[in-house]
């Protein structure tokens, strides 16, 4: 038997889609309106992430040590992704080791896509509801930086 979990919670104009399976992990999606074209990658680094950083172009930082030293970064706009990623969204994510946060922008249909992968260590009430704020939080500012509508 398998267990599925499916939840839509509306936030401002948006809907926060969370779904999670015995067999895949939680996941966060937002679907909005683009303003622009903004792409974002937050993942995990990985020895080979750590090792390849010495012969490409370096991730974008964000001045968090731990974030930093966590998370592989990348971005076509790095003012805005460090205006994005705020100090209290760098807690989150470390707090909850979130896998991977995506954000793309589709040109074609002029949406912008936020996707989330978080590990599977939440078990609580608390967890579940510090992540829905912390995708109010990603929502907020790239609303506020005129990203999305």
């Amino acid at each position: 038997v398998l267990e599925t979990l499916n939840i839509s919670i509306p936030y401002k104009n948006l809907k926060i889609e969370i779904s999670e399976s015995d067999t895949r992990p939680l996941k966060f999606q937002i679907l909005s309106d683009s303003l622009q074209d903004f792409e974002l990658l937050i993942s995990w680094k990985d020895t080979f992430d750590k090792m390849l950083k010495r012969f490409r172009k370096p991730s974008i930082e964000v001045g968090m040590k731990d974030f930093d030293d966590h998370y592989l970064i990348k971005s076509n706009r790095s003012d805005l992704t460090k205006k994005i990623i705020s100090e209290q969204i760098q807690n989150y994510l470390l707090k909850y080791n979130v896998y991977s946060i995506s954000i793309e922008t589709d040109r074609k249909l002029n949406k912008t896509s936020l996707i989330s992968v978080i590990s599977r260590t939440l078990d609580d009430k608390k967890s579940y509801e510090d992540m829905i704020i912390l995708h109010r939080l990603l929502i907020d500012n790239l609303d506020k930086q005129k990203i999305i509508k």
